[in-house]
């Protein structure tokens, strides 16, 4: 297979900009130390981590379920398609629409790296 010029590569994530049509916010979990010994983890916006992406649907393969304690569950809602250089990672959690998602699963290793994906899931309302 014929190696992607950087030239190429640069149009190619250019490209994929152009579909993203909504703001998220990316937080990143910190523990906060609660003055008696224990802590709780709290989560706050990183820095760069107010990116615009593209929001879609799992494909309707049935990959988004999986069987967990006998019954099938949901595994995540959403895809959440951002920029290859956004700053997430598997321990994030996203904001859209006024709704807070942990990721579930981070993509970001294709060979051609124009763009990350996250599978996320609902954590709460606000």
């Amino acid at each position: 297979m014929p190696r992607v010029s950087d030239s190429q590569l640069i149009r190619m994530r250019t490209q994929a900009a152009t579909t993203f049509d909504t703001t998220i916010v990316i937080s990143a979990p910190s523990n906060a130390k609660d003055g008696a010994g224990g802590a709780s983890k709290t989560y706050a916006p990183v820095v760069g981590g107010t990116v615009r992406a593209r929001i879609g649907s799992p494909s309707v393969s049935g990959d988004k379920y999986a069987a967990q304690a006998g019954k099938v569950g949901l595994l995540y809602e959403y895809v959440v398609t951002l920029p290859y250089n956004a700053p997430i990672n598997a321990d994030n959690r996203v904001s859209f629409g006024g709704q807070t998602y942990a990721v579930v699963l981070l993509a970001t290793d294709q060979s051609i790296n124009t763009a990350n994906r996250a599978y996320v899931a609902r954590v709460s309302n606000g």
